[in-house]
């Protein structure tokens, strides 16, 4: 053997251990980057807005409060900290905090139309009506087409009374929101109201139509009833009826539809069950006293009536019927006080309705929504007269007399 053939060889994988070592290299240095690119994608001020918007709608508020201190921290990226920061305060109920950080938020435009919607339901639901319309209006002037903004400005019209307007922007509501069928909820309420009982059905029925489980459905089924009896429509509000739980209400609507379909007997029935529901239900003792005149058995109408002016002593048509039952029996003079009783609350009822009408074409008007509060409380309304109070109060909150009046309302408000 040659004495070369004694030297060491040459280690054969030299080459491939250098170079797996440069892939090896490589790799790392991939990965690095690939680490260091998601660890600046996972700091970026978007990613850390992004990761607030989803923790927001997990209920993580821990995490919202943490990206939106950070954002508030980032120059330039200070309103997106503001929007979580108002979003999170207004969904956990603190709406005088959110307030102010969603002022902020809307400063910046591509955040102006959720800041402004947001800040236009804290508005409303802390009673602050006339800054729930400015804020609305806001996010309207930014997108016209932000349905949840204009429903905020509508509900704030309706509670100030402001009718015109809120049926402006409900009717708008119903066109752009096919399967809403809140706004058609409230354009019925407000029309039958307004004793438009044909324009309530039609807004009643269409209500129903696009949801008819919706959670007050008992509610609106009487009213749509109560609007077809008025409008004549006695069958049509039987079957109406036929879908209302028992009630004192449904029993006396029921009542009025046998009454004036001739069916007298039935009428009575359903006026006793009514009562014997709830026996302080004034409209059906009402009822029971006009149908006992009705059938000429004057003297227990006499009492009936009696009976229900005790439980609503200032409702003119109480004080009609009973007039005409005591003059029946031959008691003019009592006849005659009864009359009388009738025309001073009819006037209270006239200049009632003009207060309320000009209310609804003075929007920011304060001192006629105290004294069209005033009027009500006089006409045994308590719940409305607390209605128009509040509506005073958020027009001025300084308005004294009206904070005052509304300090005296009893705790179980009446109707």
């Amino acid at each position: 053997m040659p004495e070369s053939s004694l030297l060491p060889m040459p280690e054969p994988r030299v080459k491939g251990r250098k170079y797996i070592g440069w892939v090896v290299l490589g790799a790392v240095v991939v990965l690095a980057s690939f680490a260091g690119s998601l660890w600046w994608s996972s700091t970026r001020p978007e990613a850390s807005y992004q990761r607030g918007r989803k923790a927001l709608i997990s209920g993580d508020r821990e995490i919202v409060t943490l990206e939106s201190d950070k954002l508030l921290r980032i120059p330039g990226y200070e309103p997106q900290g503001a929007l979580l920061k108002g979003l999170l305060l207004a969904r956990i109920g603190k709406l005088d905090e959110a307030i102010p950080w969603l002022g902020q938020a809307s400063d910046r435009e591509a955040l102006a139309v959720e800041a402004s919607t947001v800040a236009a339901r804290c508005f409303y639901m802390s009673g602050r009506y006339l800054e729930a319309i400015d804020a609305a209006h806001s996010a309207l002037d930014q997108d016209a087409t932000c349905l949840d903004a204009r429903r905020w400005l509508a509900a704030a019209y309706y509670d100030l009374g402001a009718l015109s307007h809120a049926i402006a922007e409900l009717e708008r509501i119903s066109v752009e929101a096919p399967a809403d069928a809140r706004a058609d909820r409230l354009l019925g309420l407000i029309a039958k109201d307004g004793e438009q009982y044909l324009r309530a059905i039609g807004h009643y029925t269409e209500s129903l139509r696009r949801d008819d489980q919706q959670p007050d459905r008992e509610s609106i089924l009487l009213e749509l009833a109560e609007s077809q009896v008025k409008s004549g429509k006695f069958p049509e509000a039987l079957v109406t009826l036929k879908d209302c739980r028992r009630s004192a209400a449904s029993l006396t609507w029921e009542a009025e539809c046998r009454s004036n379909l001739g069916e007298t007997a039935e009428a009575h029935v359903r006026l006793r069950d009514a009562l014997e529901l709830d026996s302080g239900y004034f409209p059906a003792r009402l009822a029971q006293g006009k149908l006992l005149l009705d059938g000429s058995q004057t003297e227990e109408a006499v009492g009936v009536l009696q009976a229900a002016i005790q439980l609503q002593p200032q409702h003119s048509q109480a004080h009609f019927q009973l007039s005409q039952a005591l003059r029946r029996l031959g008691k003019i003079d009592q006849a005659d006080v009864e009359l009388r009783r009738m025309g001073e609350i009819q006037a209270m009822e006239r200049e009632f309705t003009d207060l309320h009408e000009e209310a609804a074409k003075k929007p920011d008007d304060a001192d006629i929504r105290f004294r069209t509060g005033e009027l009500a409380r006089k006409l045994g309304k308590s719940k409305l007269a607390e209605v128009w109070f509040r509506a005073a109060l958020a027009i001025n909150p300084h308005h004294a007399r009206a904070r005052a009046a509304l300090s005296q309302q009893p705790s179980s408000a009446g109707t």
